[in-house]
């Protein structure tokens, strides 16, 4: 379902006239999610890349104060667009150049498993994390991204920046995330492994 080759690429050129880099941001905005290490990082790449956008996609009740935060900052390389209908979604990420995935420093976002990530992935996006959790192990694992420092905006947008610079290298690491997620965890790999843990656990064999 999530194939670059399903959807539009248009999206943000047509709709929003965004003809520079995108990375896209969607979430839902509740208290256990990053609201400012973001915004902070997009007011470094704007001082260096303002043709970089960051876009926000999603809801929720703590996207005023985001909101807030960039206005108080002056950016015009953030753009919020609101909630967007699932059967949207499809199309911001094969329009988008980059996901991003802000997870914070602690052990409530260590154990997230962000669905995200999985669907950047599939869509070829290379992805942008920060160093923990489940996104470090499997951009570590596949070479899909580069992981950012928790706290340091500067150096952040400073890599971010560096990726964009290379539309080979962001095309071989979206590559690499597809490539791993059909290689590795497939429907039918997952369910094949889970039989085995499964009948493992009863000491019995699985026949097939």
């Amino acid at each position: 379902f999530f194939s670059r080759k399903r959807w539009s690429s248009k999206i943000f050129r047509e709709r929003y006239g965004i003809n520079g880099g995108v990375v896209i941001w969607p979430a839902v905005f509740f208290q256990e999610v990053d609201r400012f290490y973001a915004i902070e990082i997009f007011r470094e790449v704007y001082s260096i890349a303002p043709d970089i956008t960051l876009v926000v996609i999603g809801d929720g009740e703590y996207l005023g104060e985001v909101k807030t935060k960039a206005s108080s900052m002056g950016l015009k390389n953030i753009l919020f667009v609101g909630a967007v209908p699932h059967e949207e979604i499809p199309n911001y990420y094969a329009s988008a150049d980059a996901g991003l995935l802000p997870l914070r420093n602690n052990h409530y976002d260590a154990c997230k498993g962000p669905i995200k990530l999985f669907e950047y992935m599939a869509m070829e996006l290379p992805v942008i994390a920060t160093d923990v959790g489940e996104p470090r192990e499997m951009i570590n694992k596949s070479n899909c991204g580069i992981l950012i420092p928790f706290n340091s905006p500067e150096k952040a947008a400073l890599m971010i920046v560096e990726l964009f610079k290379s539309n080979e290298k962001m095309s071989e690491l979206g590559q690499n995330g597809r490539s791993y997620l059909e290689n590795h965890q497939s429907i039918e790999m997952l369910s094949e492994r889970f039989s085995r843990i499964f009948y493992r656990s009863l000491g019995k064999t699985c026949v097939r």
